[in-house]
């Protein structure tokens, strides 16, 4: 009760005029780390990641420094967007010499917890009511549900289709996400809850095929039927958590091992980052958050498509 006061205190105080510096500033941070994020995968499309330095064979404690620092900035732009996180951080630890199993299991983990202390968060702060039994709560469940069976049954279609095929489809929703924001302005649907059925089957589908690519959608569903970005965010953090468990589950029964030094390291970085992105989102103007979102969006969509096709 007392954290709960705290932070709801923490909310309004990050609201009220006199805090816009402190808005600012969370701004300013969020701001260089989308561009940072944009930026390398700007860097990834054009030069294939050559230049990067790789892990050594024999591994030791510096090897995860660099994991660190870009967990925490894809964690901070996943939790603040609503996406970004395993798309860009998991084709990143790859070039660095990683094995992509490991790589994707330890991104799984780290969603599930950072994306856990993320939604509380959110939820203290006031950027959503995620309390047992409210209706984006209710919304997170079903999402975060769906998005787990969608998940389970495209990671075993995904073995069997062309890397390539699905590079080219992943950067096309993307793209269309990030169009659906912007076209949401003055579109508007009436919510069903058989359509946020159908939206949880199609994000976890899409996660299940590539490891990342939830968040456009969830956001992007929720922003179309009139919710604001806020609630969003706020709701695809909680969802996108629940939706890992499948995979974690699924790497678990195949007998894939822990790799619990890669995996600590991510979450050091993501749960830091998690609580200033629930910050940064109560602070920034929501209409701009939109803007930026959907702008994002369509940027890393047509990145993804150039470097799928080139």
């Amino acid at each position: 009760m007392a954290r709960q006061v705290i932070f709801g205190k923490l909310g309004e105080r990050l609201s009220a005029p006199e805090s816009r510096k402190v808005r600012r500033a969370l701004t300013g941070f969020w701001m260089l780390s989308v561009l940072g994020l944009v930026g390398t995968a700007a860097w990834m499309a054009a030069t294939g990641g050559a230049g990067i330095p790789h892990v050594h064979a024999d591994r030791s404690l510096s090897d995860y420094a660099f994991p660190v620092g870009l967990s925490f900035v894809s964690q901070y732009v996943d939790a603040s967007l609503g996406m970004g996180y395993g798309t860009t951080l998991t084709a990143l630890l790859v070039m660095l010499g990683f094995p992509v199993t490991e790589v994707v299991v330890a991104v799984l983990l780290q969603q599930l917890l950072a994306g856990g202390i993320a939604s509380i968060a959110h939820h203290a702060l006031g950027n959503a009511d995620l309390h047992p039994g409210s209706f984006h709560f209710r919304l997170a469940m079903l999402l975060g549900a769906l998005g787990l069976v969608g998940g389970l049954v495209a990671a075993t279609v995904a073995i069997s289709v062309p890397t390539s095929f699905l590079d080219w489809a992943v950067g096309v929703i993307i793209v269309a996400m990030g169009l659906v924001i912007f076209a949401a302005r003055h579109i508007r649907l009436r919510f069903s809850w058989w359509r946020a059925a159908l939206l949880g089957v199609i994000a976890g589908a899409n996660k299940g095929f590539m490891g990342g690519g939830y968040g456009p959608i969830v956001v992007a569903g929720q922003v179309a039927v009139g919710d604001g970005m806020r609630h969003a965010v706020a709701v695809t953090a909680l969802a996108e958590a629940l939706s890992c468990v499948g995979g974690i589950a699924g790497y678990v029964i195949m007998g894939t091992r822990m790799p619990w030094a890669l995996a600590g390291a991510l979450v050091v970085g993501g749960v830091i980052s998690s609580l200033f992105a629930a910050a940064t989102v109560r602070a920034l103007p929501a209409g701009g958050l939109k803007s930026v979102v959907g702008g994002v969006y369509v940027i890393l969509g047509g990145l993804t498509l150039y470097a799928g096709l080139a």
